[in-house]
C-alpha cells in the first residue's frame, strides 16, 4: 500500500504506486501514480532521477523491484545493453542452427527478437 492505495500494473507491465506529492506524479498520464522501480531507485540514490536516466531490471522481470535487481543507467547505455543482448541471442541462434538446422518456426531476425523482447519473451 502506498498512501492508502494498492499498487497496480500499467499497460506495459510495470508496477505503479500512488505518490501524489512526487514531482513525476503531476506529469504522469495517471495523475498521482508513478513507477515503483523509479521511486525505489531514487530512494536508494537519495536523489531524484535525472532526465534521461533509466532504471533497468537486471533479471528482466518488470515487477521485481528489489533494490538488488535495479540498476540506474543512461538511455544510451540501456539501449546498448539490450542491443548487445539481441546480438548475443542471434549469435547463439546461428550456432544452434549450424549444429541442428533451422528452427521450425521460421527465420528469426533481429526485428523479430526485438518484438519478442517487448512482449516479455526471453
Amino acid at each position: 500500500m502506498y498512501n492508502g492505495r494498492s499498487a497496480r500494473l500499467n499497460p506495459g507491465g510495470y508496477i505503479l504506486v500512488f505518490e501524489p506529492n512526487h514531482p513525476e506524479a503531476a506529469r504522469s498520464v495517471a495523475k498521482g501514480w508513478i513507477l515503483e522501480h523509479r521511486l525505489i531507485a531514487e530512494r536508494l540514490l537519495s536523489r531524484r532521477l535525472e532526465r534521461g536516466e533509466i532504471v533497468h531490471h537486471i533479471n528482466g522481470i518488470k515487477t521485481d523491484n528489489r533494490p538488488e535487481n535495479l540498476r540506474v543507467m543512461s538511455k544510451q547505455a540501456h539501449r546498448k545493453l539490450h542491443s548487445d543482448e539481441i546480438t548475443e541471442k542471434l549469435r547463439r541462434l546461428e550456432q544452434y542452427e549450424r549444429l541442428y538446422g533451422p528452427l521450425r518456426e521460421g527465420p528469426v531476425t533481429e526485428a523479430n527478437l526485438r518484438t519478442l523482447k517487448t512482449k516479455g519473451v526471453q
